[in-house]
């Protein structure tokens, strides 16, 4: 008779568990913030990102989260998340050539689409839309996007912040790539696996 009931609050508590378990995946979906995809022109390409809107009545500072080498497709170390719950609007997006970006990847195209980015920020539509302060716009960079996130900031001067994280230092990997065959070919395999365009020869 004890082992019945032992066995049946053991069971109670097992399904008190999996209940408390279902429970806090379904809230922490609910508290989740979901991006909204969207998509900007840079020099005639459609490039991809994500935008996670703060919540409140903004006006709200904006990251610019700028990916490493050569980025993924999606959020970058969740802080598009996690900043958007701190009162940070974000926007993440794949350079040109990469993913679902169209274009050609490269520096350059990674500035132009940094520049286009900041551009769809200022925008009048999208100012309304997000609540953007255009005043404070942030740009984060990680490996290769810590080092676009400093060559952009040469040029975009109205910039509230820089952040550079593990910076990457391009020309480091342009020798590598100049010098070994193994790493260039490596290299090009890789850039193959995620590029929207790799037509180049």
């Amino acid at each position: 008779m004890k082992e019945r009931a032992k066995s049946l609050i053991r069971r109670i508590e097992l399904l008190i568990f999996l209940e408390l378990c279902a429970f806090n995946f379904l809230l922490a979906q609910i508290i989740a913030v979901r991006p909204q995809e969207i998509s900007f022109q840079s020099n005639d390409y459609q490039i991809h990102g994500w935008f996670y809107q703060a919540k409140g009545n903004g006006p709200f500072p904006v990251v610019v989260l700028l990916q490493g080498f050569p980025g993924k497709d999606g959020d970058l170390f969740e802080l598009g998340q996690n900043l958007s719950k701190e009162g940070y609007s974000t926007l993440s997006f794949n350079y040109s050539g990469t993913w679902k970006s169209e274009g050609i990847f490269l520096p350059e195209t990674s500035l132009k689409s940094v520049q286009a980015a900041i551009d769809y920020l200022k925008s009048e539509k999208i100012i309304k839309t997000y609540k953007i302060d255009t005043s404070r716009i942030i740009l984060v960079g990680y490996s290769y996007g810590g080092g676009i996130a400093l060559l952009a900031s040469l040029y975009h001067r109205s910039l509230n912040k820089v952040i550079s994280i593990a910076g990457g230092d391009l020309s480091v990997v342009a020798k590598m790539v100049e010098e070994n065959p193994d790493f260039r070919k490596a290299h090009r395999e890789m850039l193959d696996h995620c590029m929207s365009d790799s037509t180049l020869a």
